[in-house]
């Protein structure tokens, strides 16, 4: 009964199906790694972050890594651009926009964040 199992197994993944399984999956592995170098690329890449003002004045501030991009990590950026030692307060920063345009930023779709500060907004740009 040992023997014909063994016949049976060993038929088997000499086969040409087995050939066939063995080069689709490899295909399928090397494919994986590519696409997680490209990620990995992608991730790597620096955002630029610009404050834009109600005046049309726009200043660009210290890019980010994609990777490091997010919503704790821009208001931390504000706050070291910030010229008091008040808290800020952006009304942007409540719109649903703002993360949209974050998460869009997350996902690779676009490569530069645009910060709106409007003139009621308890901001003092530091320079």
């Amino acid at each position: 009964m040992n023997d014909i199992n063994t016949t049976v197994a060993t038929s088997f993944f000499a086969s040409a199906t087995w050939s066939l399984l063995d080069g689709v999956i490899t295909i399928i592995t090397v494919g994986g790694v590519f696409y997680s170098i490209w990620q990995g690329r992608k991730q790597l890449k620096e955002i630029k972050i610009i404050l834009e003002f109600d005046d049309g004045h726009q200043v660009s501030i210290f890019p980010v890594k994609r990777k490091n991009f997010s919503r704790a990590e821009l208001k931390g950026i504000l706050r070291e651009h910030h010229n008091s030692r008040d808290n800020y307060e952006l009304s942007y920063m409540k719109e649903d926009d703002f993360l949209k345009n974050i998460f869009s930023i997350q996902d690779g779709k676009e490569d530069t964040f645009i910060m709106k500060i409007r003139d009621s907004d308890f901001f003092e740009f530091k320079r």
